[in-house]
């Protein structure tokens, strides 16, 4: 501890800022980092007050070290893993005169932190217990913020506890600093320097030129769920009931547990992760920014176990980072992934989970869903909950059907909603054919994504006729070319070289750990029988899929018509032992691209992904609650061919497909007021290529969680709340309902705010918000009248959005506003 006495510490007026910033260079060096962080130098400026470094606090609990972000104080900060309750970090120190003395907690922002930290300042005859969230900066500028002004007398103690009690994410502590009130008010005014450097929270990142150290495999056994006992549930009344256990369902029960609801997740099996945690080894986006916090956390948390497990310099952290092309946007391990968002959930108290159940019966009220009952996966026992709203977060869209929501399978004619791919459809290489074509080509490459250079084009034969045909299945099989982790494989009983030699083989992606993630062999056909099969089918179908996968796995080590040199390749790999050990290294979950899609009050189509002709930007939605970004992508939904072509229905349309808004009406089913469905939503089977994504669903499903929230509290159905004030939560929230090339919402800018907000209403005919550039006349004029528009309730986005086009091709005047400012302005006044 550093003080003014000279007896409880040095007097830190001999620390200036060029010898803290001497010190952090040693560290950063010492650890070979370079540091992302922007500093203003004011030599010698002193630090005045008591400072106590992260290193001087007293620890309950285990607490670890990092340097991932610029600490403000010394080189590392304190960090309670995110795990472990109970944690806390006391400073003392002696104040040496009396008087007023505001208090500052130190930490590192970042958008994994909690929310809700516990801080308990003490003194001699008062102590105060505050809630900070640590995604937030603890500096506004170079200034410190105040935890707030404390009377103190000369010699006594200044207890500060930061403790994780309640914590929704990781705790932080830097370190402490207690300022005479006077000196705190004169920094705030400008009048002094606070000493600090300006300091910008970027991950500090290795240079590429230094080599990558080979670290061993550490032992991950994921946390298993804090799973309730069946008799502790049942009968049960809770404000919401999530029925899967995927991201997205995560992502929808923690959301709405920290919004204070009492929420009931169900899953069919132990693990909770969906794909991601039978396989799936990345994040399928081609947007690398932020969207929505539980995804954010969810993505940063990976990253930074693999960076913590193993460090900086380490092949396994390089690997989990995202490459710069193709799908490498964070590889991870199944366990992992798993580990991460199990734990997100049992760090919630208010959610119960019940593990081994899938939804038997549902009992109905009109339009209100009453009662679900759950029946258990390895028996006849069951269990009956009620609950204020549901929500089915399932890849099957089970709880739906159960409950009488109306529903689709397959593919839709290319007739019923005028979508150009529609229905049976064979798709071969080649290049746009049509000035309209040309354009979104073009205007795909300027999108703030990542690209894949590929047109599709449609070849005769394709009759566009509906069909109940679903996409193909398959396991997301981990394999491995570490000889003490590497299973061997034999030839599986029952192996039928002909029907395997038809399938395709795919290609493997490495992943950390010297393990590769394998995106095949389909088998299509069978998988059909699944969608509306009980579950004894779809076990069926399921065992199928892996005796294809392991006959799959053999041909490809042993048949003569596999060349010498792939085989091989395939032959120094082999099941992974350590992945899915409880499952005999099978994965828990088959890859359901595709099953029942509701049918709500809107239904999402081809058109909302793609560029109309008048507008440089997909259809707009007053309600979106969610974006789309992925690309139109279907697997093959039969084996028939036509000369050139792909397997039937399969496209990957990388250059046609645009940013889309998501309505709230498509997670709202037909006939049922309080049943969100923000994974099969509503629709078509086209349109589900760019939704069919965990980061899209994560990112909707958080959206239902504050759309639930609010219902809770308007005590009325989530449909029938009033869907604007959702979006303006949403917009204050961070979660993206609208994308545009150049904004980032990690930046807590209220522009951004706005530009999300005004985004769903037509205030931009374009990706590019511009925020910084001038507003012109015209745009004034109109944006006014858009204003006026929505706050008298006669509002048309779409049409409001081409007058917005209209207004930017217009000659005008600039004026001395800027657009982000003007739109902060509308922001306001419609608040």
């Amino acid at each position: 501890m550093h003080s003014h006495d000279g007896q409880t510490g040095r007097l830190l007026g001999l620390m200036t800022f060029d010898s803290i910033r001497i010190q952090f260079m040693k560290s950063l060096l010492s650890s070979l980092l370079l540091t992302v962080c922007v500093v203003a130098a004011h030599a010698a400026v002193k630090l005045p007050g008591i400072i106590m470094d992260c290193d001087e606090a007293n620890y309950e609990g285990y607490w670890g070290q990092s340097s991932i972000l610029p600490a403000i104080i010394g080189p590392t900060y304190h960090l309670d893993g995110n795990k472990g309750r109970g944690k806390s970090a006391t400073f003392t120190a002696t104040i040496p005169d009396a008087g007023d003395y505001e208090i500052r907690l130190l930490y590192t922002w970042s958008e994994n932190r909690s929310t809700r930290t516990k801080v308990t300042i003490t003194g001699a005859d008062e102590e105060k217990t505050l809630s900070i969230n640590q995604r937030e900066p603890a500096m506004t500028g170079r200034v410190p913020n105040a935890l707030g002004v404390f009377r103190f007398e000369a010699g006594t103690k200044a207890r500060v506890t930061v403790s994780n009690e309640g914590a929704d994410g990781y705790v932080i502590v830097d370190g402490l600093q207690i300022l005479s009130a006077e000196l705190a008010r004169a920094e705030r005014a400008g009048k002094r320097s606070s000493g600090y450097p300006a300091i910008k929270m970027v991950k500090r990142s290795a240079p590429a030129s230094l080599p990558i150290i080979n670290v061993p495999p550490k032992p991950l056994k994921p946390d298993a769920p804090r799973a309730a006992a069946p008799s502790d549930v049942d009968g049960k009344t809770y404000d919401l009931v999530v029925f899967g256990g995927t991201p997205g369902g995560i992502a929808l029960a923690v959301r709405a547990a920290r919004e204070g609801l009492n929420v009931l997740l169900v899953n069919r099996n132990r693990h909770l992760g969906g794909i991601l945690s039978s396989g799936l080894r990345v994040w399928d986006t081609l947007y690398e920014g932020k969207r929505s916090p539980i995804y954010d956390e969810a993505r940063q948390d990976i990253f930074d176990y693999y960076h913590e497990t193993y460090g900086e310099r380490s092949a396994q952290y390089r690997r989990c980072l995202p490459g710069k092309s193709g799908h490498t946007n964070g590889q991870f391990e199944p366990a992992v992934a798993e580990h991460i968002l199990t734990r997100m959930v049992n760090a919630e108290s208010r959610i119960a989970i019940l593990c081994d159940f899938f939804i038997a019966d549902a009992r109905r009220d009109g339009s209100l869903l009453e009662t679900a009952t759950f029946q258990s996966m390895h028996g006849s026992s069951r269990i009956s909950v009620t609950g204020t709203v549901f929500a089915d977060c399932s890849y099957e869209g089970d709880l739906a059907a159960v409950a009488g929501v109306p529903y689709r399978i397959g593919r839709e004619s290319r007739e019923e909603y005028d979508e150009p791919h529609a229905g049976a459809t064979y798709m071969g290489r080649g290049s746009p054919q049509t000035d309209a074509e040309r354009r979104q080509s073009e205007a795909h490459k300027k999108l703030n994504l990542r690209h894949f250079r590929s047109w599709q084009n449609i070849l005769p034969g394709s009759t566009g006729k509906g069909d109940s045909h679903v996409q193909a299945f398959n396991y997301r099989t981990i394999l491995t070319d570490d000889s003490v982790n590497r299973l061997p494989v034999t030839k599986p009983d029952g192996y039928d070289r002909e029907f395997i030699a038809g399938l395709e083989k795919g290609s493997v992606v490495e992943i950390p750990n010297r393990k590769f993630g394998w995106n095949r062999p389909q088998v299509v056909g069978p998988h059909n029988h699944y969608v509306e099969g009980d579950w004894a089918t779809r076990q069926t179908v399921m065992d199928e899929h892996w005796q294809a996968t392991l006959g799959m796995l053999y041909f490809l080590q042993n048949d003569e018509s596999v060349s010498p040199q792939l085989r091989k390749r395939w032959q120094s790999l082999g099941i992974a032992a350590n992945e899915f050990p409880d499952n005999n290294q099978r994965p828990y979950e088959i890859y359901v691209r595709e099953a029942r899609r509701i049918v709500g009050r809107y239904v999402f189509t081809q058109h909302d992904g793609s560029l109309p002709a008048d507008l440089d930007r997909a259809p707009v939605h007053a309600d979106s609650v969610g974006i789309t970004e992925w690309y139109f992508d279907s697997h093959a939904c039969t084996k028939r061919r036509v000369p050139g072509s792909l397997d039937e229905s399969k496209h990957m349309l990388y250059e046609n497909t645009f940013p889309g808004q998501v309505p709230y009406r498509a997670l709202l089913p037909k006939g049922l007021d309080n049943l969100l469905v923000p994974v099969c939503l509503s629709s078509t089977h086209v349109a589900w290529g760019t939704i069919r994504l965990e980061p899209t669903w994560m990112n909707l499903a958080e959206s239902a969680a504050y759309a639930t929230a609010l219902a809770i509290k308007t005590r009325v159905p989530p449909s029938r709340i009033d869907s604007d004030a959702l979006l303006r939560r949403l917009a204050e929230e961070r979660i993206m309902i609208t994308f545009f090339n150049d904004i980032d919402l990690g930046n807590n800018d209220p522009h951004i705010t706005a530009a999300q907000y005004l985004g769903t209403k037509g205030f931009f005919s374009s990706y590019d918000a511009r925020l910084n550039e001038p507003l012109t006349e015209e745009m004034q004029r109109v944006w006014n009248e858009g204003m006026s528009a929505l706050r008298n309730g006669h509002f048309d986005a779409m049409a409001f959005a081409r007058n917005v086009r209209q207004a930017e091709a217009t000659d005008s005047s600039d004026l001395k506003q800027t657009r982000g400012q003007a739109l902060l302005s509308i922001w306001r006044r419609i608040k």
